[in-house]
């Protein structure tokens, strides 16, 4: 810093501010921007901006939701189930949300298309659900998404965005290649480590296996190298290759390898980086540089992946003299000083890769002011300076101090120099990143800076295991214990993961505070979120103010505060809506009077249900339904004003399609599991389907069904089940106007003797099943719930000994279903072991199937003229854990446990004293635990985590 520059920089005065207004944040009657109370014709007005209330009332937003997501993990296999609970925000005070009524998630595959739906009730700002993923889903990176349609449709709030990754199942042998380029004197190499597992039948990795490797190192049809190399399971070899013949043009090389021998015939391909370049951004602190006054450049580098580098470089003017010189503090991001002096142009010089780059910093500008923050010793109390050039003007500045769409404070500085410094009133601003904007005497923002404010609002979880050692197979309980920053208990609702840790990624987890008060509130990627934070408080408050200034932008651009935003209002009800459409010419179309139509709705739910509705003059009509779950049987009549039918067609919308997306926002290969954590799942999974016990028949327990991908539903699936079933119906020949039959258990009564059971308050039907005691083994003929199979997927089979499936068929409509069939007992493949505590002593189960074809999308039998049957998805159900309780003869089951999730309760309750306790039994596998636990208060929305570990092992 210049002696000039440094006495400019203190030449400063006392300022007189004078807050001007104090926003109010939240959700009660005298809101005026709460949703509820605004109609489609509110506007708020569009003035010019001619004073400091006119700029508040411009670019005030309307509030918004905000959503996370607890996983119980991010890396999951085909057969998996993903668990989830969701925490929701909304309003400038972040409290939960009460304002809709739905959350739905989405997970999406890698090429953007949907591939499950989700559609939750939410109660006092949080949800729960799962998806189960089959064993035909194709491996990769999915990612979810969850969002309301107050987000969707009005923009209120950005959608949650989950990368995950979904491993095969079926796959027993992996070869891995980490390359690296070796920097030495005279040129570089190549070094690839390579290393393939091989899991044998037992699902151990048999030191044993040993295989010829040919490879083939290449760069486009050119080979740099080839040969055959001997290598042993598990054990690292390491090939090099000396990169001094290589030009600068050959960026990419790729490693053919392969095996062909008795027992493994396998090939892949390697794609290797060979040079790697990197983008780096610089953010002057307040957005601009200003010609004779000193400013701090942050800066961040990154290389392809998003992924900051490390770089060194020096910042030179246009005829190469030096300035300064730079170096990154963390992750690619640091920050230097510069003067700028007119007339010249600043270029940052450094060398990456054996690559030279020149990179121009951003153009200083002749007029304008610069914005500096900086902080109390502790980091607690924040200032900011202001600074303008010497011009002999004496004029006011406004500084105004937003967060969430609220701007909660504005000042008046009347600076009696060129450099004004004040105090931030953090007291008016709430806990998280706030954003402090500077504008000129026109009320046009000038300089922006993003700061945070810590509070200390969260809640603390502390996590106390019985024991930090524990044996497989053993009975873990949790004393947990939710504390605010004063000690006093907090009574909340948690949801608690304990997690294998060494089958699933061990980068750092993205806790719920630092998503709701860091992650939602930035852009782009944000590595290692603990060094940030960490246990409850925010543990680098430096280099937290360089995410700052790299992650945040500015938002000068007017919010446009128009009723259309809000076309779309909270959803608190499930929507049917749709069209009516005359047949015939278009001129007796538009001769036709839409709004004389009457329409009907009728719901088959459990709650009978019946609306009457007139479409608008186009033909579109909406009805508002009561929130239900499950599918629901759906009747809509439309008539003429004389009561007579319809001569139309009727169409029903496709529920609500998911936010759109053109490149997923978080890196998924920070989500990926590597080698180690895939292996240890496969292992897993085969040492699982070894122990399970065989039937006396030789029939395998548990075989999966042979089941059929339907994409246009392939024709004829049906027909493989056809040589093994004891009664085939068609039931557009047996019943052709639709309403012979209730619903799907009324046909499986009527023509198959299938028998009423009810189970646990919902109704259910049995059909004809062998079990079979262990010991002494003696077969039973008896009844019970029947596997389903619809359009080729197995819909319930009973593994888990879950209901849930069988509760989503109670109601299934049988106008609905093209074909049906049941096939016997012992022809199905399928055989189960039951528990002890279910049936007494372990038996196998063979059940009878019913196999079901329905109708493509919205056909349905009986479907008279102005008539439209269709199917509601209403809200799905949560669906319950299903934990083994390793207890008198379960203790010493053969089956193998494995599990990647051993324990997950999304509704953790704690007391008037902030405790709660939770029990769960350890897994086969000698690992460690991670037990990860968040929430949020139900008051006030503020959120709480903490972490645990347990060793498990057999030893003593």
């Amino acid at each position: 810093m210049t002696q000039r520059s440094r006495n400019h920089f203190f030449n400063y005065c006392f300022c007189t501010i004078l807050i001007s207004g104090l926003i109010s944040a939240g959700i009660s009657g005298q809101n005026p921007y709460h949703p509820d109370h605004l109609s489609n014709n509110d506007t708020i007005g569009l003035n010019a901006v001619g004073s400091l209330e006119n700029y508040i009332q411009l670019n005030q937003e309307y509030p918004s939701e905000k959503v996370y997501l607890h996983l119980d993990r991010p890396i999951y296999m085909q057969d998996d189930t993903i668990w989830f609970k969701a925490y929701l925000w909304y309003g400038y005070d972040q409290v939960p949300d009460t304002v809709s009524g739905i959350l739905y998630v989405d997970l999406i595959s890698p090429q953007g298309r949907l591939i499950h739906k989700r559609k939750l009730l939410i109660q006092n700002g949080t949800c729960q659900g799962d998806f189960t993923l089959d064993s035909t889903i194709t491996p990769g990176s999915y990612y979810l998404l969850a969002y309301t349609r107050l987000m969707h449709e009005s923009g209120l709030g950005e959608p949650f965005k989950q990368a995950i990754t979904i491993n095969p199942s079926q796959q027993y042998f992996h070869f891995e290649c980490v390359p690296v380029i070796l920097k030495q004197s005279g040129s570089d190499s190549l070094q690839m480590n390579l290393k393939f597992f091989e899991i044998d039948p037992s699902g151990n990795l048999n030191s044993t296996y040993e295989h010829d490797i040919t490879y083939t190192l290449m760069i486009g049809d050119n080979i740099l190298q080839e040969g055959v190399i001997p290598m042993v399971n598990t054990e690292e070899h390491i090939l090099t290759y000396n990169l001094s013949s290589l030009n600068s043009l050959d960026s990419l090389a790729d490693l053919e390898i392969s095996i062909l021998d008795d027992r493994v015939t396998y090939e892949t391909l390697f794609h290797i980086p060979l040079q790697v370049s990197i983008d780096l951004q610089f953010f002057p602190e307040g957005g601009k540089l200003i010609h004779g006054l000193e400013s701090k450049v942050a800066f961040k580098a990154i290389g392809p992946d998003g992924l900051g580098r490390d770089v060194t470089g020096e910042i030179k003017t246009s005829n190469d003299v030096v300035i300064t010189r730079f170096t990154n503090t963390h992750k690619g991001m640091g920050t230097f000083m510069l003067t700028p002096e007119s007339n010249q142009e600043y270029f940052a010089h450094l060398w990456f890769n054996n690559r030279k780059y020149t990179i121009p910093l951003p153009i200083a500008s002749e007029k304008g002011v610069v914005m500096s923050v900086t902080y109390s010793a502790d980091y607690y109390d924040p200032y900011v300076s202001i600074k303008q050039r010497p011009n002999g003007v004496i004029e006011p500045k406004y500084i105004v101090g937003s967060a969430y769409g609220n701007i909660w404070f504005s000042a008046t500085i009347k600076a009696l120099k060129d450099s004004s410094r004040l105090k931030i009133p953090t007291y008016l601003l709430p806990e998280g990143i706030c954003r402090l904007t500077v504008l000129n005497a026109d009320f046009q923002p000038e300089c922006e800076r993003l700061i945070y404010v810590d509070k200390d609002q969260g809640f603390e979880i502390e996590v106390t295991p019985d024991s930090s050692t524990c044996k497989p197979r053993s009975k873990v309980t949790l004393q947990i214990k939710a504390t605010d920053i004063g000690w006093a208990p907090v009574q909340t609702e948690l949801s608690i993961a304990v997690v294998d840790r060494e089958q699933i990624s061990q980068n750092a987890k993205l806790g719920i505070k630092e998503y709701k008060l860091l992650d939602s509130e930035l852009q782009g990627y944000i590595e290692d979120v603990d060094t940030y934070f960490e246990k409850g408080s925010w543990a680098n408050k430096r280099l937290l103010d360089l995410l700052l200034m790299t992650h945040g932008y500015r938002k000068f651009a007017q919010v446009n505060l128009t009723g259309d935003i809000l076309k779309y209002l909270p959803e608190k009800s499930i929507d049917a809506t749709g069209k009516i459409k005359f047949i015939g010419s278009k001129s007796r179309e538009r001769k036709s009077n839409y709004q004389k139509i009457k329409l009907t709705l009728l719901s088959y739910s459990d709650d009978y249900y019946i609306k009457n509705n007139f479409p608008d003059s186009l033909g579109n009509f909406r009805f508002q339904l009561p929130l239900m779950h499950g599918r629901s049987r759906m009747v809509l009549q439309a008539a003429t004003a004389k009561k007579k039918p319809f001569k139309g067609d009727v169409f029903i919308d496709d529920q609500i399609a998911p936010p759109q997306y053109s490149t997923m926002q978080l890196d998924n290969k920070m989500i990926a599991s590597t080698t180690e954590q895939y292996v240890k799942q496969l292992q897993s999974k085969r040492k699982t389907e070894r122990s399970k016990p065989l039937f006396p028949d030789s029939i395998a327990w548990n075989m999966s069904l042979e089941e059929v991908q339907v994409t246009a539903k392939a024709k004829d699936w049906y027909r493989r089940y056809e040589h093994d079933a004891r009664k085939i119906i068609d039931l557009d020949t047996l019943d052709p106007d639709g309403n012979k039959y209730e619903d799907l258990y009324d046909l499986l009564v009527k023509e198959f003797g299938a028998k009423w059971q009810s189970w646990y308050g919902f109704r259910t039907v049995l059909l004809p099943c062998n079990k079979t005691t262990k010991l002494p083994y003696q077969k039973i003929y008896t009844y019970f719930p029947p596997i389903y199979v619809i359009d080729g997927r197995i819909h319930w089979n009973g593994e888990g000994f879950s209901i849930m499936g069988l509760l989503d068929l109670e109601g299934f409509p049988a106008n609905e279903i093209k074909r049906i069939l049941v096939m016997p007992p012992m022809h199905t493949g399928v055989v189960y072991y039951a528990a002890d505590e279910i049936y007494g002593y372990p038996l196998f189960i063979s059940q009878s199937m019913v196999v079901i074809e329905t109708y493509s999308k919205n056909t349905y039998r009986g479907n008279a003229q102005g008539i439209k049957t269709f199917i509601l998805d209403g809200l799905d159900a949560p669906r319950e854990f299903y934990s083994p309780r390793y207890e008198g003869p379960m203790k010493k089951s053969p089956a193998y446990d494995g599990r990647a999730t051993l324990f997950w309760e999304p509704s953790v309750q704690t007391d008037t004293d902030g405790l709660a306790k939770v029990e769960f039994y350890t897994s086969d596998r000698q690992t460690t635990l991670d037990i990860i636990v968040n929430g949020i208060v139900v008051v006030n929305g503020n959120p709480g985590q903490g972490h645990a570990q347990i060793k498990v092992s057999s030893e003593e």
